[in-house]
């Protein structure tokens, strides 16, 4: 090696130094030793593998679980000028085969892989020719059966290893209990591994719990709090998203909303305008999640209470990545513990009902007792439960359980829209403004709207390419059709419908071999996840901080003295009503400012004091209030 790693971080990052642990992570994967790295959300994961990636001959193989996140990685690599792709489920034949050349010709120094392709036959084909340097596995947890967010296709990392049994493995993950990081070293066949565990403690970061019947209400309250400053706003269904975001705008408050089931220009934009300040508030669902790295988020408030600790820890984990303090909020009550109740059953079905749905799914592709394995079927979840009349959540759930029994794989929302992705660079682009105009204009359009068309398969709506390069939607499609002809770029139109991949033998579902054991025993663990997050918030002693820590198997002695629970100890000063007005007309002398600003010099819980001293105030002709809200001094 010709650099170090504080050379090579300083060259492409220009950081300083290393973050607490990173260093001892890249270590130990240069003495090609197998680690285990659990580092707190913000705590700078992909560091310890993309350092590493540029010391080492070869090219690192990155196991992500989001594409969105892959893509966000690798532009952002690109950009620096490190060389490196990715590959994930949807990218054309063509455009896949030429990455794999690509990789074996020792272009790339990191090699972005979602996990179902690992049982691609072309990836196991071209796998061995592969100069790996070492694997890198992030959200690792999702290899464990008893994780919180199981993959049946993490379980396929195993085969890389059987190529490559000399090269290390790093695992990386932020949320794993001990009997999930053991799980985790054994699906990976990790040999005794090098265990690094920095801490879980944010100094910067408070937690706050807070019991409400009035949502809304208190979700105005603590926004203003952080006066103009960045939040986050997480709910768990996308319809509240889109209420809560509404609300504040209609509030005056900047705020944009975000989930899965909006179309990508639409989140695209609502992600660029939050990230750009443009508006200050995003509501989203967890589909706005891993990757999300904006460093000035000074709130993330939960609407609802999430599932586990684990999914909370890692939400409020988004607030104060500058090192900065910041707040967590929980806002709870009393239906939101039954809800989190009632989703275990919903989650984990008793076996009859996941024994009726595989009936359901035989019957809705018309499948035969005895059919061999090996194909793939259209499929629609939402066909399936009107016409068979079961409900529609508990039975995604239940397909879930189903695909991690080894049943199926079910591909859903890959086809939601047409994708492009151009195969040449952009100079190439550039070049074809000399000899076909048409096809450069179009190409510049979509790259001004889109910025992964370089990356692999973006999401793509013609219309706005359309009206963006002032066309016909008719004629782009056929200058796109025409250019994929060329080599020159991939474009997959939608219209294809998810499909479910049979993986055995077709059986009367009374006979259905099922690993009940199994399913009960994630059951029980999900009891304990929910009784554990109901804990949490109902618990008026405990330090908030000392309960997560705990819970994650670090074990402080000291309160953090920031959360709810803390400062309740704390003694509080209490201003007497001529204390009280002082302080406001010595304020309002030397500036107008607002209610929710004057109630912010005294303690939340003299609020009231406040209000009926400034109303005292304004009849004894003191002070007044402008056309603007603002309060001044009447001298």
């Amino acid at each position: 090696m010709s650099a170090s790693p504080e050379e090579i971080l300083q060259q492409y990052w220009q950081y300083p130094a290393f973050r607490s642990g990173q260093r001892e992570i890249i270590d130990s994967i240069l003495q090609q030793k197998d680690t285990l790295a659990l580092m707190p959300t913000g705590g700078g994961k992909s560091i310890c593998y993309q350092v590493p990636a540029m010391l080492l001959p070869g090219v690192c193989l990155v196991i992500s679980p989001l594409v969105a996140l892959m893509q966000d990685q690798v532009l952002r690599l690109q950009e620096l000028g490190i060389p490196a792709t990715a590959v994930f489920a949807g990218m054309h034949t063509g455009t896949i085969q030429k990455i794999w050349d690509e990789v074996r010709a020792g272009v790339y120094k990191l090699l972005y892989l979602s996990p179902e392709r690992l049982q691609s036959r072309s990836f196991l084909e071209v796998l061995p020719s592969f100069p790996l340097s070492f694997i890198a596995v992030d959200e690792a947890h999702c290899i464990s059966h008893w994780g919180h967010d199981f993959r049946p296709d993490y379980q396929k990392i195993s085969i890389v290893k059987k190529y490559f049994p000399e090269i290390p493995i790093l695992a990386l993950t932020a949320t794993a209990t001990p009997q999930v990081q053991a799980d985790m070293v054994r699906q990976l066949g990790m040999k005794q591994p090098q265990e690094f565990r920095l801490s879980f403690q944010r100094p910067n970061l408070s937690y706050q719990i807070q019991y409400s019947e009035q949502k809304l209400t208190d979700t105005i309250s603590w926004i203003r709090d952080v006066k103009e400053q960045t939040c986050i706003v997480y709910c768990r269904s996308r319809r509240q998203t889109e209420q809560v975001a509404q609300f504040l705008n209609d509030q005056g408050i900047a705020a944009s909303h975000y989930h899965a089931g909006m179309d990508f220009a639409s989140r695209k934009k609502a992600f660029e305008d939050w990230k750009e300040n443009r508006s200050r508030i995003m509501v989203a669902t967890t589909a706005f999640g891993m990757g999300i790295d904006k460093p000035d988020v000074r709130l993330v408030l939960h609407y609802d209470m999430p599932e586990h600790l684990e999914a909370y820890y890692q939400e409020a984990g988004r607030a104060g990545r500058d090192g900065l303090p910041a707040q967590a909020v929980l806002l709870y009550n009393h239906a939101d513990i039954k809800q989190r109740k009632q989703d275990i059953l919903i989650q984990y079905p008793k076996e009859d009902f996941l024994r009726n749905v595989y009936q359901a799914v035989c019957e809705y592709l018309q499948l035969p007792i005895g059919v061999e394995p090996g194909k793939y079927y259209p499929f629609s979840l939402q066909e399936l439960c009107h016409h068979f009349k079961l409900p529609l959540r508990a039975t995604s759930y239940a397909l879930r359980i189903l695909e991690q029994e080894g049943l199926w794989t079910l591909s859903e929302g890959v086809w939601l829209s047409d994708t492009l992705h151009i195969s040449i660079t952009r100079e190439e682009v550039d070049l074809l403004s000399q000899h076909s105009p048409q096809a450069y204009e179009v190409l510049i359009a979509a790259l001004r709207l889109y910025g992964t068309l370089f990356i692999g398969p973006t999401p793509i709506d013609l219309r706005l390419i359309a009206r963006k390069s002032e066309r016909q939607q008719s004629e782009v499609r056929k200058v796109l059709l025409a250019l994929q002809q060329a080599g020159i770029l991939s474009f997959q139109e939608s219209g294809e419908t998810p499909k479910l991949y049979f993986h055995h033998r077709r059986t009367d579902h009374r006979h259905l071999l099922l690993h009940t054991d199994r399913i009960l025993s994630l059951r029980r663990q999900m009891e304990a996840r929910v009784q554990a997050m109901i804990e949490f918030v109902t618990e008026n002693n405990l330090c908030r901080e000392q309960i997560l820590l705990h819970y994650f198997d670090e074990h402080v002695m000291e309160s953090c003295g920031r959360c709810d629970v803390c400062m309740q100890q704390q003694p509080i000063q209490v201003y007497p009503q001529a204390q009280m007005r002082d302080i406001i007309w010595q304020t309002l002398s030397e500036k107008s400012i607002d209610t929710e600003a004057i109630t912010q010099l005294f303690p939340k819980t003299q609020r009231t004091e406040v209000l009926n001293c400034l109303r005292e105030m304004r009849e004894e002709a003191k002070v007044g209030k402008d056309a603007y809200g603002k309060w001044y001094c009447l001298k």
